[in-house]
Order: C-alpha cells, then sequence, then structure tokens
C-alpha cells in the first residue's frame, strides 16, 4: 500500500519541467523527521540539445546545504558537477550510487513537497516540487 501511495504521488506532480534543452522528471526526495536529518534527492535528467551540459549546484530552502554526491566503493565524494552528455538522460536515483545531499531544516513528512534549484553550465536554473516519499526505491518510476 506505501508503494502505491509513493508512486500516486509521484505521479500527480507535474511530469516535466524543462529549461531549453534539459527537461527533469521523477523528481523525489526521501523523508526528514528531524532537523539536521540528511536525506536524498532523486532526479532524472535528460539532455535533448546537441550541446553538453553539466549540473553544478542543487540550492533548496529547505536544506541548510545541497551538495551532488557520488558513491562508490563504500566512500561518498562530492561532486563540483555532474556531466549531462548531449542527447542523453542521466539519473540521479536510488540505488544509483548518485544523490543529491540535503540537510533539513525542518521535518519533509511523506507526501509533502520541497523546491529545489538545479543550476546547469548551459540551461541555467531550472526550479522543480520534488515529491517527498517514505520509500525513495519504491517510488522511482521505472
Amino acid at each position: 500500500m506505501r508503494r502505491v501511495a509513493a508512486l500516486l504521488a509521484v505521479l500527480a506532480s507535474p511530469a516535466v519541467a524543462q529549461s531549453g534543452t534539459i527537461a527533469l522528471d521523477s523528481t523525489i526526495t526521501g523523508t526528514a523527521s528531524e532537523v539536521g536529518e540528511h536525506v536524498g534527492g532523486y532526479v532524472r535528467i535528460r539532455n535533448h540539445g546537441t550541446m553538453p551540459d553539466r549540473l553544478l549546484a542543487v540550492t533548496c530552502p529547505c536544506s541548510r546545504a545541497s551538495e551532488i554526491h557520488s558513491t562508490r566503493d563504500g566512500g561518498m565524494t562530492t561532486l563540483p558537477a555532474l556531466e549531462i552528455p548531449a542527447g542523453a538522460t542521466v539519473e540521479i536515483r536510488p540505488g544509483s550510487g548518485l544523490h543529491i545531499m540535503l540537510e533539513a531544516v525542518a521535518p519533509m513528512p511523506a507526501g509533502s513537497e520541497v523546491e529545489l534549484t538545479l543550476r546547469f553550465e548551459r540551461a541555467g536554473e531550472i526550479t522543480r516540487r520534488f515529491t517527498v516519499v517514505a520509500d525513495t526505491q519504491a517510488a522511482w518510476p521505472p
């Protein structure tokens, strides 16, 4: 039942936010029960253009600090940027080793939404609502 509710919450949000050649969809974050808790944010980034782009930064009023992280071989690294090749889709998805780390400034309950702004080198800033879900793995669309 939780899986169905999480999927319905994601499907109820607008399908795509787009700026120029970059489109964002499947925007979700985990829940935070207290201030200072770290949660992951996830998004599918599609570059419909003929030039590569780079995700340079993520900001959110919901977070003290927002960083793009890569987890490999048991260690976590903060990425200065994330390459988005021309004509490609990059998934920052649960279990992929990539995530947007958010440090909550207030509780983020399941079913709520938070607004994240992703800044790209070429496409500029794209602001999108991310749905807060209890189970990010279950809520990630196929």
